[in-house]
Parts: C-alpha cells; structure tokens; sequence
C-alpha cells in the first residue's frame, strides 16, 4: 500500500510537493525490507503513541502491524 499526499504550504507562494509512504517502510529508505522488521521486532509488544513500527495507530505494536509490514515486503 503506498499513500500519496501533498502538502499545502501557507502563507502566498507556497510549495506543495508529492509524498510517497509505503505503510512498513519503518526508516523510510523507500522499501519494506529487513531493516524494518527489525525496528517492529524491538518494537513488538510496546505501547504509547508515536512507536514508528506502529502503522494503524491503535497505540500498540502488534500483529497488525506486523501483517502490514509483510504485505508490502519488498521481495
């Protein structure tokens, strides 16, 4: 899953550029590889908010994070 946004920027004159976040892309290098799974498995089992391996945002690193991660594995 990738998700394009574009920012708007304020004020008179403002820049918008395209943002591409690829949902498991925890160091966001461009890939879901192995260097994010290990960041979700030194993260698994912990809450709070702002966990970067925490891709749905229910304040807790689990096993829905994880399938996020492996559906967008670069193989």
């Amino acid at each position: 899953i990738t998700i394009n946004m574009t920012p708007q920027g304020g004020g008179g004159g403002g820049i918008t550029f395209p943002i591409i976040y690829t949902i498991g892309d925890i160091n966001r290098d461009g890939k879901v590889n192995e260097y994010d799974f290990a960041i979700t498995m030194a993260q698994w089992g912990q809450t709070g908010y702002n966990l970067s391996s925490d891709s749905n945002y229910d304040s807790v690193v689990d096993d829905k994070d994880f399938t996020a991660l492996m559906a967008n594995w670069v193989r």
